[in-house]
């Protein structure tokens, strides 16, 4: 049978309070059931983040900027998609 390739999906823009950003993973494949597929997230500021899929993702980041982040789903055979998703964080925290 031929393998495809998953879809790596968030189901809305990653939700940013302060410095926190977070995510719920939707990706899914064709072949495998979505809780083998292996997600890895790295945030853009050299963090990386590893999950099963339909996982919430968070991170922190130390200092505002402008960061992209790569969302990559891999399935059971090794295929990858990824997604990027560029976040604005605050430089100045409101008090």
């Amino acid at each position: 049978r031929q393998n495809f390739s998953p879809t790596a999906t968030m189901p809305a823009p990653p939700t940013v309070t302060g410095r926190t950003v977070s995510f719920t993973d939707n990706s899914t494949d064709a072949e495998d059931a979505q809780s083998d597929l292996r997600i890895t997230v790295n945030w853009g500021d050299w963090t990386i983040s590893t999950g099963r899929a339909g996982t919430t993702f968070s991170h922190t980041y130390l200092a505002g900027g402008k960061f992209k982040i790569i969302h990559a789903a891999t399935d059971t055979e090794g295929l990858t998609n990824s997604k990027n998703v560029t976040v604005v964080i605050p430089r100045k925290l409101k008090k």
